[in-house]
């Protein structure tokens, strides 16, 4: 329980100083340009996570690595 308590706070710092962030370079960058930057970083952080996860549980074939594939 104290787990998730954690992840919910580091959570909303991390979305906290990204709305700071993004305020400050407003002016500089598009925000469209901004939006895919922050999807782009996101998947390739995440996705040899996913990758990760789906080959370690033997799930690798099914479904559910083609939503990931997707995204």
């Amino acid at each position: 329980m104290k787990k998730g308590y954690m992840y919910i706070a580091l959570t909303t710092l991390i979305f906290s100083t990204m709305e700071i962030a993004l305020k400050l370079v407003s002016d500089d960058f598009n925000p469209i340009q901004l939006t895919f930057t922050r999807f782009l970083l996101e998947d390739y952080f995440f996705f040899p996570l996913q990758l990760f996860h789906f080959i370690k549980n033997k799930n690798f074939f099914q479904k559910k690595i083609y939503y990931t594939l997707l995204s």
